[in-house]
């Protein structure tokens, strides 16, 4: 919990993403995750070789393409 109700929301908007996970069941408290973003250039495919990378390291991954 935060001791207040946090930052004042201005605006809300759609972000597409992909959420990629380690297999078997998830660990006490969820998975802990990475948030990829591919940059300039790349394509929003890149996250799945990220992820599959994390996923050895017991990590999920999220990517986002904006």
């Amino acid at each position: 919990m935060t001791a207040d109700a946090g930052p004042r929301v201005l605006d809300d908007a759609r972000l597409p993403f992909v959420a990629v996970l380690p297999p078997g069941p998830a660990p006490d408290g969820g998975w802990p995750t990475a948030v990829f973003g591919h940059g300039f250039g790349a394509s929003a495919s890149s996250v799945f070789a990220a992820a599959a990378t994390n996923a050895a390291q017991g990590l999920a991954t999220v990517g986002t393409n904006v």
